[in-house]
């Protein structure tokens, strides 16, 4: 997430919102809402990796994962 995007979010009065905790939506869900409202466009930092990767983490590798020919959902 880019400082301008903060910033624009800040100016356009959409942060700080408490209200969007009454939306049960996770963080990512809302800021790449957010990211698409205000213009600006939604990038992955690292090249052929999905958002959160390695944040979420795996119990095993990626290559692993492929190799094996398992899915990952989203819950």
């Amino acid at each position: 997430m880019s400082e301008g995007l903060l910033i624009e979010l800040q100016k356009l009065g959409y942060l700080p919102k408490a209200k969007f905790v009454l939306l049960n939506l996770g963080e990512n869900y809302l800021f790449a809402l957010l990211t698409k409202a205000t213009g600006f466009e939604l990038r992955n930092l690292r090249k052929n990796r999905p958002p959160g990767y390695e944040w979420k983490g795996l119990p095993v590798s990626s290559g692993q994962l492929l190799r094996d020919r398992k899915k990952i959902s989203i819950q």
